[in-house]
C-alpha cells in the first residue's frame, strides 16, 4: 500500500486511517504486489455514513479516493473492491476503517 498525506495504520482490528473532523484528504492503494495476472478494470470505493467520497480515480495498479470527514467524531467501515480482467474475472477487496477524531 502506498502512503499519502497520512500513513495507513494497522492494529489488532485491521487497517485504518485517521482524519480530523471536516478534513478532506486523499488516500491511495497500490495493488501491484497483489495482482498475479490481469489488469484492474474497475476499482469501487465504499465508505460508511459520516464520511463522504469526494472523488476517486484509477491509474494502472493505483486506486485513489478523496475523503471528506463529517463534523462528528466517529468510526466507519470502508473498502475498495477491484475487478481484474480475465476469464473468469477476479475480485479483490481491501476493507479498512476510517476514524474521525479531533
Amino acid at each position: 500500500m502506498a502512503e499519502t498525506i497520512d500513513a495507513w495504520k494497522q492494529d489488532r482490528k485491521g487497517w485504518y486511517i485517521e482524519m480530523q473532523p471536516l478534513a478532506r484528504k486523499d488516500y491511495s492503494l497500490d495493488w501491484t504486489d497483489f495482482i498475479v495476472a490481469g489488469v484492474i478494470s474497475t476499482a469501487v470505493w465504499a465508505v460508511g455514513s459520516g464520511v463522504s467520497n469526494a472523488g476517486e480515480s484509477l491509474a494502472g495498479a493505483i486506486s485513489q479516493i478523496w475523503l471528506l470527514a463529517g463534523a462528528t467524531p466517529l468510526t466507519v467501515q470502508a473498502s475498495c473492491t477491484i475487478t481484474l480482467t480475465g476469464s473468469p474475472a477476479l475480485v479483490e477487496v481491501f476493507a479498512f476503517r476510517v476514524i474521525v477524531r479531533a
